[in-house]
């Protein structure tokens, strides 16, 4: 199977061939790569004519329901293969320090990465039971719930199981590190939820709003309800509301900022208690910079791809510091990163799959930096400076 270091080779070559800065033997050994598989040649050629504003296309017009699907489908263990995506030309080399550079291969991978299971999946009830969600089944929630769907990677409650007259009662489902999980609200609100999250949710709405609370990340597909049933979510001081709509939260604090992305209808977003609202339109992200208790949401630079991109299972850097990307990788596979220091502050631009193995992903970022390197001992990796 190819590697990710070696993919990150060609693309390298081909970029210097555009600058016109390929030496004699590159230019042999690209030659090469590109007779030894059919549409090789044509691939690369065929990336000076797609443009960033063409491949966001595929972030901003996402159809939820099919979104559901997929997402649902790659929960229950239907891995997609290795492959490497990154934009733009910029400086020769590809996932390197400030460099945009999107470069999709076309060439299916032959072996697909094994599936890793994931243990912590539980849901805490308002009675304070704890039921463990991890294997997706042998759980009975008769008598507790009433008539509730648990499918392998799902949760869903069904309108007939919330009624009555009783008072709101919330629960809590806890998705730890390395796991993603969906959740269906009994008014039909679809929820994904993101490795390392929490959220806290009413089994039935009462009265005219609907409130639910977040830590970590969720993209949210509201069910449109009348004008005197809002949608909130309190995230860690960060507060959205809307009717109906799809949109992302995420309160992870990565670089001291929480993020509302909003991809369809209308949302408004604000500090809680703060006294500027923010109203978004589609494609616009709002970021809260929670390193400062006086600031207010503003509109991020951020684009909406780096926010949503985790549901169709991948890694989005656009200008990421080297820090807050082993954030991401921390999470992702439940691993903890030994002598992570402030000074880590390269940054990197380009798109991987989550599908790609610990060791390959550290070795393709290793290559790039010019100071670290990764070793691997059980769920701890280690940060060594290179020997230079």
């Amino acid at each position: 199977m190819r590697t990710i270091q070696e993919h990150i080779r060609i693309a390298r070559l081909v970029v210097k061939r555009w600058l016109g800065a390929l030496t004699e033997e590159e230019a042999l050994q690209l030659q090469a790569w590109e007779e030894g598989g059919e549409g090789r040649a044509e691939a690369c050629e065929s990336l000076r004519h797609v443009s960033p504003e063409q491949l966001s296309q595929r972030y901003e017009q996402i159809d939820s329901t099919e979104e559901w699907r997929v997402f649902r489908q790659r929960l229950a263990g239907r891995r997609r293969n290795l492959r490497l995506r990154m934009v733009g030309v910029a400086a020769g080399i590809c996932l390197v320090a400030g460099v945009a550079f999107w470069w999709q291969l076309e060439q299916e991978m032959e072996q697909a990465v094994p599936v890793q299971k994931v243990e912590g999946i539980h849901l805490i009830l308002s009675n304070g039971q704890v039921f463990d969600l991890s294997d997706g089944q042998g759980v009975d929630f008769q008598g507790v719930e009433g008539s509730v769907v648990l499918n392998d990677g799902g949760l869903a409650y069904k309108a007939d199981s919330v009624g009555g007259e009783r008072a709101a009662e919330y629960n809590t489902l806890v998705v730890p590190k390395g796991a993603f999980y969906t959740l269906e609200l009994s008014d039909g609100t679809k929820i994904w939820l993101n490795s390392d999250s929490k959220i806290t949710y009413p089994v039935r709405f009462v009265g005219g709003l609907r409130e639910v609370k977040l830590l970590g990340e969720a993209f949210f597909d509201v069910a449109k309800q009348d004008v005197g049933q809002p949608f909130r979510v309190q995230a860690g001081g960060l507060q959205v509301e809307v009717l109906g709509t799809a949109f992302n939260v995420n309160v992870y604090g990565d670089g001291g900022k929480f993020y509302v992305a909003l991809q369809e209808g209308k949302v408004v977003a604000s500090r809680e208690g703060g006294e500027c609202v923010l109203a978004l339109a589609p494609g616009e992200v709002a970021e809260l910079d929670v390193t400062d208790p006086e600031s207010e949401v503003v509109v991020s630079p951020m684009s909406l791809q780096e926010q949503l991109a985790w549901r169709e299972g991948m890694f989005c850097f656009r200008q990421t510091s080297l820090k807050d990307i082993l954030k991401q990788i921390e999470r992702y596979y439940n691993v903890r990163f030994s002598g992570m220091e402030h000074g880590m502050n390269e940054v990197f631009t380009g798109d991987i799959s989550m599908d790609v193995e610990l060791r390959e992903l550290l070795d393709a970022i290793a290559l790039q930096t010019a100071h670290w390197e990764f070793k691997v001992v059980g769920d701890v990796v280690y940060i060594l400076k290179k020997d230079i």
